[in-house]
């Protein structure tokens, strides 16, 4: 999943990964990469969230592919675009030494793996302008209005905030 930031690319990742759980018999892991600063530090918090130890005399990318190689497991990457090189030369690794593991990885960028599908992931449309009734019929401003009756029952979008809504969706 490719886009700009805060458009949702987590969100949609953690929604498809709770949608094929059940495609995989050793689950789905959300492996958040944003904390790591270099290539070891995303192999050692990816084999730190799925649970593989490093083996005596092998790189902690080997045992993770070795740990991984018999499982059916979704994995998936988060917030791979400042560490692109690293993330695809993992993903390169786990797909081509696991034939049951599936990578789902977000990005602003794509990873440049052999075989990678882009989707991309577009911002929500926005209104025109601050008036009430045409900035309800834009999905940013409905999301803004359903995130906000979920934190204050009753929240509407009316004429005394509608410009305000507008400007923070924009």
């Amino acid at each position: 999943l490719i886009g700009v930031g805060g458009v949702g690319k987590t969100r949609l990742a953690a929604q498809v990964a709770a949608e094929v759980l059940p495609r995989f018999a050793d689950g789905a892991w959300f492996c958040e990469l944003a904390a790591a600063g270099d290539a070891a530090m995303l192999v050692e918090g990816v084999a730190a969230t799925i649970g593989a130890r490093p083996r005596p005399g092998v790189s902690l990318e080997a045992s993770l592919v070795e740990f991984l190689r018999p499982r059916a497991l979704l994995m998936v990457l988060d917030n791979c675009e400042h560490l692109l090189d690293a993330a695809g030369h993992l993903a390169e690794s786990v797909l081509g030494g696991c034939a049951g593991v599936r990578i789902l990885a977000t990005s602003r960028e794509a990873l440049g793996v052999d075989g990678e599908r882009l989707i991309p992931v577009r911002s929500l449309g926005l209104p025109a302008d601050g008036d009430p009734a045409t900035a309800t019929a834009s999905d940013a401003v409905q999301l803004f209005e359903n995130r906000g009756a979920a934190a204050r029952p009753g929240f509407v979008i009316d004429a005394s905030n509608a410009p305000s809504v507008v400007e923070i969706c924009s």
